[in-house]
């Protein structure tokens, strides 16, 4: 699982978020907390997208589109 640490560049973002997306979407949970503010993550699923955040507004956000 990812770890809990501030993340330094937009890559290092993209694989953690990646990673508790995948996570939710096989177990329908994630006990990862945002390393920004250590809030926990929503997944929001729209058709084929979804939108991975933190339940913070303006944290830490991860979107992703289907086909």
């Amino acid at each position: 699982m990812a770890t809990n640490k501030v993340l330094g560049n937009k890559r290092e973002q993209h694989l953690f978020l990646s990673q508790i997306a995948e996570e939710m979407g096989r177990y329908g949970h994630s006990d990862a907390k945002c390393p920004v503010c250590d809030g926990s993550f929503l997944l929001e699923r729209k058709g084929s997208s979804y939108v991975l955040r933190c339940e913070t507004e303006g944290c830490l956000k991860f979107t992703s589109r289907g086909i």
